[in-house]
């Protein structure tokens, strides 16, 4: 059984650096916060500007998911979305930084490539109150950074989903 370490310096928080998306459509911000020596597996925090189409319109997505990657290939490496997987990867003290990340990350993204819309959507069929918290606050990051919403409802498949423009646009 593998112990996963915290990457996150106390008191320091990780620097972030945007890139091109792996299929070179979009932009990314990956970043490092727990890795298991014992079977050479890191955990990332990776927050994607992707582009959309919403209601036959174009647009920008932001996503975000937890990656657990095998550097030796010794395991299989994959992404989530569901917090009960997650939280397996995840030390105890990081999971409150994980929503800070994701918020800088997605402030970078907006603010470097400043998209007309934004759309961003959860990942669970009908999430409660409590599991909504986590898109309130992206939310009033998108606020922070320029955007208001237009739209939030519910699509087919019972997800909740926000869509924003940029303020002046």
């Amino acid at each position: 059984m593998c112990m996963f370490a915290s990457l996150l310096g106390s008191g320091h928080f990780p620097s972030l650096a945007m890139e091109e998306d792996k299929d070179g459509i979009g932009w990314m911000i990956s970043v490092p916060i727990a890795a298991c020596l014992l079977t050479q597996r890191e955990v990332y925090v990776d927050s994607r500007l992707v582009p959309a189409d919403y209601a036959g319109q174009s647009c920008w997505e932001f996503s975000f998911e937890i990656a657990v990657v095998s550097l030796d290939e010794s395991y299989e490496s994959f992404t989530t979305q569901d917090h009960s997987i997650a939280k397996n990867y995840i030390p105890d003290e990081v999971r409150p930084m994980v929503m800070v990340i994701v918020n800088r990350a997605c402030s970078l993204l907006l603010n470097e490539q400043a998209p007309e819309r934004v759309y961003f959507v959860t990942k669970g069929r009908n999430v409660p109150e409590k599991g909504l918290q986590k898109y309130w606050i992206l939310m009033s990051t998108l606020e922070a950074c320029g955007y208001e919403e237009i739209e939030h409802g519910t699509d087919p498949a019972g997800r909740t989903f926000w869509v924003m423009d940029r303020m002046g646009s």
